[in-house]
């Protein structure tokens, strides 16, 4: 799963639990629009934000890994 993945769960998450992109930003705490442009992939969030999304979501960090890369090598 990588940044852009978890954004999409937690916007989701938010949604399914009528919660505003207000009430989340001021419980980070950052300004709605910042939180705004994170969930529309316009600004990539620190990790102060991923964490406190995670902690607020009950999110396992450990699940936002890119993908381990396989490297072909050809003769």
């Amino acid at each position: 799963m990588n940044q852009k993945e978890f954004i999409e769960i937690i916007k989701r998450k938010r949604i399914s639990l009528m919660l505003s992109q207000k009430e989340i930003a001021k419980s980070i705490p950052i300004s709605k629009s910042a939180y705004c442009k994170i969930e529309n992939h316009l600004q990539s969030p620190s990790f102060f934000v991923i964490r406190r999304l995670a902690e607020l979501f009950d999110f396992d960090l450990n699940r936002i890994k890119e993908p381990t890369r396989t490297i072909i090598y050809f003769d």
